[in-house]
This record gives structure tokens, C-alpha cells and sequence, in this order.
């Protein structure tokens, strides 16, 4: 620990966002040749936490980002119970934290929880297919392109808990109602009970006529699963 210390104590500010400068070019670098299908001698994983590990500014740069949005949502809770007490005040959790697992781990609701009235968690299941999705194919092709999409898909599934249907037909089948179950009860482990907690859930609209009739029956049970989770949802 000392001697971590007096390393870090050799670095002046200025060489600390240098490196982190250099680091985001590297980065870069990395994900176009990804994107090209140039893969690094040591595989697209390895290459990344090379980087990552070579310039751990990035990450701290990344909780950095964080850290100033949870300020921000603090600030705003405040200065909006100054200004009138009863005002109810919440926040709206991306869908990204249903498909990527950093970024989860990022979105602490506890932390999150005590600037907060009420959490509007984004479980979409209709678009959720196709953005879940796209998500793979987007991180198939640099982190994790040494990943075939099925396969990285199934790890996603594991890691998040839950299970879905396959690459090939997510987008157009999207998530179910089960994936809706398993996030509510999810954010309710992870917030207080007199916390309130909003499922963000779609219009039953949106869905395209090639599955207007089976995307009907899928939100009636997804709705289902809700109003048995749910706990003072906010309109």
C-alpha cells in the first residue's frame, strides 16, 4: 500500500491526464481496428485489459462520469425539496443496465436510492430483443470479438440472470415476460421496501403487424408480471 501511494504520489496532475489522454487514443485505436476485423495478436480480450491495465485512468475516468451524474442527481434532489418539500422526485435507470454487465455494476441503486423518491427501471421486453441485440453484435465486434454471438449472448444470459431466446430471433420476438420478473424483483432486492419503484414497461402500439397478435398476448402476460412485482409505479 505505501509504496502505491508513493507512486501515485510521483504523479503530477498534468502526467496523470496525459496518460489518460494517450490512453482514449489507444482505446480508439483498438475498437477501429476491431470494427475492420483486424484481429490483435493476443485476441480482441486481452488486448483490451492490456489497455485497460497499461492505463488504469480509463476506468477511473469512466467512474469519474459516474460519480459526477450521482452528484448531479443528488444536487437536483435537493434543491428540489427546497423549493417544495412534497415535490416527488426520481430518476430513470437506461435499458443499457438489462445488457451490460460494466455498466451494472456501475448503476448501484443503493447508492442511488437515498436522493431518490422513487426509481424508474427501464425493463422495454419489445425493443428490449432488438436493443439486447445490437448490444451483442456491438461488443462482438471489439471486447469480446473472439466470442462467436451465440455463445457471447448465453454468457450475457448467465451473468445477468436471466434466459431468452436466441441471437437470430430476439428482434423480432423481443424479451419476456419472465426477463420483466426477474429485473423487477431484482431492483427490489437492491432498494429499501418503502422505496417506490417504477417498471418502465411500453405501449402495446408499438408492436409491428407482423406480430401484433402475438406481441398483444406477450404484454398481457408481461403486464401481469408487473401488477404482481410492482410497488407504487409513477405514470
Amino acid at each position: 500500500m505505501r509504496r502505491c501511494e508513493k507512486i501515485c504520489s510521483l504523479r503530477k496532475p498534468a502526467q496523470v491526464e496525459r496518460h489518460c489522454e494517450v490512453g482514449i487514443l489507444e482505446l480508439a485505436k483498438f475498437v477501429e481496428m476491431s470494427r475492420q476485423g483486424r484481429r490483435p495478436a493476443d485476441g480482441y480480450y486481452v488486448s483490451f485489459w492490456r489497455l485497460m491495465l497499461k492505463y488504469p485512468e480509463l476506468l477511473a475516468w469512466e467512474m469519474l462520469w459516474t460519480e459526477s451524474l450521482r452528484d448531479t442527481y443528488a444536487t437536483m434532489y435537493a434543491k428540489a425539496k427546497e423549493v417544495k418539500p412534497s415535490l416527488q422526485v426520481g430518476w430513470h435507470i437506461w435499458h443499457n443496465n438489462s445488457f451490460n454487465p460494466i455498466y451494472r455494476a456501475e448503476q448501484d441503486l443503493q447508492v442511488i436510492a437515498p436522493h431518490s423518491d422513487f426509481l424508474k427501471i427501464v425493463i422495454y421486453n419489445n425493443c428490449g430483443g432488438e436493443r439486447l441485440a445490437n448490444y451483442i453484435r456491438n461488443v462482438g465486434g471489439t471486447l469480446y470479438g473472439d466470442i462467436p454471438g451465440q455463445e457471447l449472448l448465453e454468457f450475457h444470459y448467465r451473468v445477468l440472470n436471466y434466459e431468452e431466446k436466441s441471437l437470430s430471433e430476439i428482434p423480432f420476438t423481443g424479451l419476456s415476460a419472465d426477463y420483466v420478473s426477474r429485473e423487477t424483483k431484482r431492483a427490489r432486492a437492491k432498494v429499501l421496501q418503502e422505496q417506490r419503484l417504477s417498471s418502465g414497461q411500453e405501449s402495446t402500439s408499438i408492436f409491428r403487424p407482423r406480430r401484433d397478435i402475438a406481441g398483444a398476448r406477450r404484454k398481457e402476460s408481461v403486464m401481469q408480471r408487473w401488477r404482481h412485482f410492482r410497488l407504487a409505479p409513477m405514470a
